[in-house]
């Protein structure tokens, strides 16, 4: 959840001063030489629509972190070690021993 808050802070502040910086830029230069003023180009718009997909990312991260208040309310804590495992213990899966000299393995004792 903090991740995704700084995820989304810091770029933001990062596009904002960017946009801030390089319009006083633009207007200090045209006050100290003749520089047309340029128009907003695809950056300025394409920069706060990615901070809005960040600000999505965090919102669901935020939300994600959080539990839901009607699955704990009667959640028993021991609930999920009451079932049982995938496979029986002691189960054959379709498994055996390797040959006895299979890399240098001593051969099983006998039973």
């Amino acid at each position: 959840m903090i991740v995704s808050i700084v995820a989304f802070v810091l770029p933001t502040g990062g596009v904002m001063s960017w946009i801030y910086v390089t319009q006083s830029q633009f207007k200090s230069l045209q006050y100290s030489a003749y520089y047309p003023y340029p128009a907003a180009h695809a950056g300025c718009y394409v920069a706060p629509v990615g901070c809005f997909m960040l600000f999505v990312a965090m919102v669901a991260g935020i939300i994600r972190a959080q539990p839901k208040k009607e699955e704990t309310a009667g959640q028993d804590e021991y609930e999920e070690a009451e079932q049982l495992p995938a496979f029986p213990m002691g189960a054959d899966l379709g498994m055996s021993m390797p040959p006895p000299d299979f890399m240098g393995m001593p051969p099983p004792p006998p039973p």
